[in-house]
């Protein structure tokens, strides 16, 4: 997983030029001990949700979601949308 992963899927999401960062975290242990749910999470900074539905709409993008067959089981990844708010 994480070799295709790293060296495949990711430069692919590297290119779409509307992302403005990219963070890719592991997950630890839950306070309890147990195992996280997730083996990684990818967050993707764009400068707006129109932003961020125009590059959703491209071929890259087609491209980047079809890859995800390549290395992931089919069901086993969650893609949430967040909207990060402005600091109070």
């Amino acid at each position: 997983f994480d070799k295709y992963y790293f060296e495949k899927h990711m430069p692919m999401v590297y290119a779409v030029k509307e992302i403005k960062k990219v963070e890719i975290a592991r997950p630890a242990p839950g306070p309890d001990g147990a195992a996280p749910p997730y083996h990684l999470i990818t967050e993707l900074y764009f400068e707006s949700p129109d932003v961020l539905k125009a590059a959703t709409a491209t071929p890259e993008w087609k491209a980047i979601r079809a890859d995800a067959a390549n290395f992931a089981v089919p069901g086993s990844s969650t893609v949430l949308i967040s909207v990060v708010e402005p600091k109070h």
